[in-house]
């Protein structure tokens, strides 16, 4: 199947699906690459449960959860509460709750079904603090084996309880009531973030939301499947002979700087640094240098050129809610974005030499992909020098030699 075929059969495609995704709010777990981590769980329920957290909420958790396995009456006026609770025969209890009148261990189930020694826990936890003890399998969902511990001295409901997290989390949220002006808010957004975490119920709408997206790809590319991969192939290509050429350039623009760009004083600039990312095999999304006027303590600056090798919202890749208007970039495009680094990784909106539309990533007007390669290497050397006058205030220019 050649270009024009698949450029026809997608010509009339329109697809997005920001129209059916709700919009991800900034969330903590999932950014620190722990969504689903149940020691990342087990340690925030532990920060929740101990009435001296410094969430400010008292002791809204434990005493939530006491409710929620019918021990209101336990006292909570002192509560010490500990994670990875090693027991005599060196099992683990995920969390361990004692009170002056009882003892809470916790089992936290987040994506598997449960199997620990839960009458041990409950017995080492009744020996530890010298009260009565009870056993919660904290879970995500219902837990079918649990009639099974019966046969190992627990009885569900006396000592043994099944506590879901959305009950949890629901009463919680009913709960904040009054407690939530005297909270630190910080506590409070970290409690939200946690919830729309690891909730079933919201995860599951996610999931709902996903599966519409499956659904109207399919429907969308019914009938230009084989175009569908003919373009995917063709774009795939496009992307690495793209990652290859901007490496060339980049080589080539190395070259021109050894050979010399000096401000009027004698003073040379240099390559300090130079990256690639994210590396795709030979493709990438951006590529980085970072240039010194050397004998000046200023600021190094570094500049990337950009190629839309990953379909991806350029304003993402540049720290900028505002990025460039798509319509105005093509996949002939090179885009850069210039900034000053002073080693404290600062933000580079702010400190951003040059901006087009309010965002930090600019076209590069009179260079395109497709042009030669050496034409390309002078333009974009002699575009990155007049940069570096800009950033440091002086006048550059290459070596005669």
């Amino acid at each position: 199947m050649d270009e024009i075929q698949w450029a026809e059969a997608l010509r009339g495609f329109s697809f997005d699906a920001s129209d059916t995704l709700t919009p991800e709010r900034p969330n903590v777990f999932r950014i620190a690459g722990f969504p689903r981590r149940e020691q990342v769980s087990s340690n925030m329920l532990a920060w929740l449960f101990d009435p001296q957290g410094n969430h400010g909420l008292g002791a809204l958790a434990v005493e939530t959860l006491l409710a929620l396995i019918g021990r209101n009456g336990a006292t909570t006026g002192e509560v010490a509460v500990d994670t990875e609770v090693r027991t005599d025969d060196g099992k683990r209890i995920d969390i361990l709750i004692c009170m002056s009148d009882l003892a809470v261990a916790i089992e936290n189930k987040v994506d598997s079904w449960v199997y620990n020694d839960l009458a041990g826990y409950r017995e080492y936890a009744a020996g530890k603090n010298g009260t009565e003890a009870v056993v919660v399998v904290l879970t995500p969902h219902h837990q079918d084996n649990l009639h099974d511990y019966e046969r190992r001295g627990l009885d569900i409901g006396e000592d043994l309880f099944e506590v879901l997290y959305d009950d949890l989390f629901d009463a919680l949220r009913s709960g904040l009531g009054d407690r939530i002006m005297d909270a630190d808010p910080r506590g409070v957004d970290l409690l939200m973030q946690y919830i729309d975490n690891y909730s079933p119920e919201r995860n599951e709408s996610t999931m709902e939301e996903r599966d519409e997206i499956i659904r109207r790809f399919a429907e969308t590319t019914e009938g230009i499947r084989e175009q569908v991969i003919a373009f995917r192939y063709a774009f795939n290509d496009y992307a690495t002979r793209t990652g290859e050429k901007i490496n060339n350039i980049l080589n080539g623009v190395r070259t021109r700087f050894e050979e010399g760009l000096l401000d009027p004083t004698g003073r040379t600039v240099s390559v300090e640094n130079r990256w690639n990312f994210p590396s795709r095999s030979q493709a990438s999304a951006y590529y980085g240098m970072t240039f010194r006027l050397n004998g000046v303590e200023e600021e190094d600056v570094s500049i990337e050129l950009i190629t839309d090798t990953n379909l991806s919202h350029i304003g993402d890749w540049g720290r900028d809610n505002s990025p460039i208007a798509t319509k105005r970039a093509t996949f002939d495009s090179i885009m850069y974005k210039a900034y000053r680094e002073d080693g404290r990784h600062g933000d580079q909106q702010d400190r951003a030499i040059e901006k087009q539309n309010g965002s930090i990533v600019c076209i590069l007007a009179d260079a395109k992909l497709s042009d030669p390669l050496d034409e390309l290497c002078e333009k974009v050397a002699e575009h990155y020098r007049r940069i570096l006058e800009k950033a440091w205030n002086t006048e550059l220019a290459w070596s005669e030699s």
